[in-house]
């Protein structure tokens, strides 16, 4: 004759995952904000040259110094690499941002930007940043995670 063991209410729900157990609250999604940053420098290698200089507010380059690609930069300042060879493993979808709009294309492997034909051009207050969408690539400055207001008591 089998036995049977009387294991109660809760073990049968823990076993069967009903709702006597309840999962943790979902972590509210992260959210993001831009911060401008006009003053740092930044670098483009275009064929056989390295372009450095700075993004002013509408993603517009301007040059302030050039130098051979892959020579020594002992008077160039360090900066961040925008676009150029070898930077991105595959081509990449992104955005370029042109005076507050954001327009849609792919960033080639040799680190150009080429538009897509007829790509919907959105304006950056509509862009929600993400870690794993499209980046943009001239974007003067960088998201940071939001801190959501403090609760009220």
């Amino acid at each position: 004759m089998r036995r049977f063991a009387f294991v109660g209410v809760p073990a049968l729900l823990f076993a069967s995952g009903g709702a006597a157990m309840t999962d943790p609250p979902a972590a509210p999604p992260v959210r993001y904000k831009f911060v401008e940053n006009t003053d740092r420098w930044v670098r483009v290698i275009r064929g056989k040259w390295e372009f450095t200089g700075k993004l002013d507010k509408n993603g517009e380059f301007t040059q302030e110094f050039r130098a051979p690609a892959g020579g020594p930069a002992t008077m160039m300042p360090p900066a961040d690499l925008l676009a150029g060879p070898g930077q991105l493993g595959a081509a990449a979808k992104a955005y370029e941002i042109r005076f507050g709009t954001l327009i849609p294309g792919t960033l080639r492997k040799d680190g150009l930007f080429v538009p897509e034909v007829g790509g919907k051009v959105i304006k950056f207050a509509d862009y929600k940043y993400s870690p794993e969408g499209p980046q943009i690539w001239n974007l003067p400055g960088w998201f940071v995670p939001d801190d959501p207001p403090a609760a009220k008591k």
